[in-house]
């Protein structure tokens, strides 16, 4: 799974090995060592955005920053994405910016563990319809003989419809093209009158 490629990532580019236990942070090719700093650089490219598309702004803990504006909900955006990609709508706090990045990475294991029951319910549910296409109709003859009916009754009904109601196409067309003609030679004559 893509979600777990990225945890891998993830942990081969975390070093929080300083007092504050945050990782380096890359935003336009210049490095952030504090949650403040980069909070605040998060703050001041959001500031300068104009265009909702998403760009790259930026490196985090092995995954890509993208910043994105939805216009919709006139809120920024920031994407984390490796194989994977999570969206965190970000807020006018500079630590909790932080601290919500932080915590979307830390809901990769959740969101793999939550993926992969998924996916069992999903295999248990595909068994289950198998089983249940294997069992026999057991109204088809009930059925059978309903439609048969069905047929009769139709039959029946159609037998009391006129030729003039059963019209194709072309009998269509004619009997319009006869009445065209007839409204042109009406006309005429009212322009003799």
């Amino acid at each position: 799974l893509n979600i777990q490629n990225d945890m891998k990532l993830v942990k081969d580019n975390t070093r929080m090995d300083n007092e504050e236990k945050f990782s380096t942070m890359k935003l336009l090719d210049k490095y952030y060592n504090t949650k403040e700093s980069a909070g605040k650089q998060i703050l001041e490219i959001c500031s300068n955005k104009q265009e909702p598309n998403s760009e790259e702004i930026g490196e985090y803990r092995g995954l890509k920053i993208f910043l994105e504006i939805d216009s919709f909900e006139n809120k920024f955006i920031l994407n984390l994405v490796g194989k994977y990609k999570c969206g965190v709508e970000l807020g006018n706090d500079i630590h909790g910016n932080i601290t919500r990045v932080d915590n979307a990475i830390a809901g990769f294991e959740k969101e793999l563990e939550d993926t992969k029951m998924r996916l069992e319910e999903t295999k248990v549910q595909l068994e289950n319809a198998k089983e249940t296409a294997q069992i026999p109709f057991d109204k088809e003859e009930e059925l059978k003989q309903k439609t048969k009916e069905l047929d009769e009754i139709n039959i029946e009904l159609n037998l009391d419809k006129t030729e003039n109601e059963i019209l194709d196409d072309g009998e269509i067309e004619e009997k319009s093209e006869k009445m065209q003609k007839e409204e042109n030679e009406y006309n005429k004559d009212d322009d003799f009158r």
